[in-house]
């Protein structure tokens, strides 16, 4: 009956420490005042943008809410949909490197991005073209890198699940906090996976 009862507490410690670990790292450290922005339902205002660019060796991107997906195509290309104006990202191509960032810092409404506001980011490169990094730093969101090669790979996140398929990297660093994190028939010349709460496989 102790056993028992230790491994409900224990159960219960550990579950208080997800949540106050998930308000932290996605609420903020307390409830939004004046100065941010609260994102809620932004109804019908959906933004889709898409955009071939010149060729890059790097992708940096630094975003609080969005699902990044980086794929082998046939040309270099972007494309984010965004539910509210809000989370509309700067996008930058300088020597050879692509950087997308959130123009804004914001806290997070549970309901508003359980309901309707979603974000999505794809970044397409050449089938075959080795890049020498990718870096991807977000909040709240899922990671999908798909037959492409790159000397680095580096994912770090608070919440969703990262997943890399078909893929190579000379080094793969995946950080999070919440969220599964897969690699799938890809080839890892060193590899550290950390997840907090959920499953490496």
């Amino acid at each position: 009956m102790k056993i028992k009862i230790y491994r409900v507490m224990i159960a219960l410690i550990t579950g208080i420490c997800v949540i106050a670990g998930l308000y932290i790292n996605v609420f903020g450290n307390r409830w939004p005042s004046g100065s941010r922005d609260i994102l809620v339902s932004s109804g019908n205002n959906t933004r889709s943008v898409k955009k071939d660019t010149g060729n890059f060796k790097k992708i940096n991107i630094d975003t609080q809410i969005f699902d990044v997906s980086i794929s082998a195509g046939t040309g270099y290309s972007y494309v984010y949909t965004c539910s509210d104006d809000r989370m509309v990202p700067e996008v930058n191509l300088a020597d050879g490197v692509l950087t997308v960032k959130q123009k804004e810092e914001f806290q997070i409404s549970p309901f508003g991005w359980m309901g309707h506001n979603k974000a999505a980011l794809s970044v397409t490169v050449p089938s075959g073209v080795q890049l020498d990094s990718i870096e991807i730093s977000g909040s709240v969101g899922d990671t999908k890198i798909t037959g492409v090669s790159s000397d680095s790979i580096k994912v770090d996140g608070s919440v969703g699940d990262v997943d890399v398929t078909d893929s190579a990297a000379g080094r793969l660093v995946c950080d999070s906090s919440v969220g599964d994190c897969t690699v799938t028939d890809s080839t890892v010349g060193s590899c550290r996976i950390d997840t907090s709460k959920g499953e490496i496989n």
